[in-house]
């Protein structure tokens, strides 16, 4: 995984000034993607600065952002009013629903081992290593994914999309 902007402390407050230019950079360094997915948080993760991030990353490709995947986990899918107050004026039609009941495929594996150990003998099964079907089969170049983005634990850092998947139409099972 590569980084393409880092920036940040836990005084640090960036400003939505200052946002839009820090994610803009790194952009630049992915290069040109014509087929782009964004899968940012739920409201629950309001905090996140996601909404932000999203709409600025939706301001910098365009109509080649052709979706938004909000990762809803089994939380219900958002309401128009929802997707308006945390993503601005994006078109609600970008916005697809996650139902993890019917839409999830399963990669792989976590292991039994590793689950074991990394919940310090809690859990002892393995774990199915899973994600949305649209990402797997959505034919998308870049997937920017939630989990780089925003606040965490009380400090504030600019990471985002630092965990990038990207794929040239390959099959993400192989």
């Amino acid at each position: 995984m590569s980084l393409y902007v880092a920036k940040g402390s836990p005084e640090l407050e960036i400003s939505s000034a200052e946002l839009p230019s820090l994610l803009f950079e790194a952009l630049d360094k992915i290069g040109e993607r014509r087929h782009v997915l964004a899968v940012p948080p739920d409201p629950t993760r309001r905090d996140s600065r996601a909404g932000e991030l999203t709409q600025h990353a939706y301001d910098y490709y365009g109509g080649r952002l052709e979706a938004v995947l909000p990762a809803l986990g089994t939380h219900i899918a958002m309401s128009s009013v929802q997707l308006t107050s945390m993503f601005g004026k994006m078109p609600h039609e970008l916005f697809r629903i996650h139902n993890w009941r019917a839409d999830a495929e399963t990669l792989g594996e976590v292991g039994t081992t590793f689950i074991h150990e990394q919940s310090e003998g809690k859990v002892n099964y393995a774990w199915p290593a899973q994600v949305n079907r649209l990402i797997v089969h959505g034919g998308f170049d870049l997937v920017l994914s939630r989990r780089t983005m925003g606040q965490r634990k009380k400090r504030r850092y600019f990471r985002a999309f630092g965990a990038i998947s990207c794929h040239s139409g390959r099959d993400l099972r192989s």
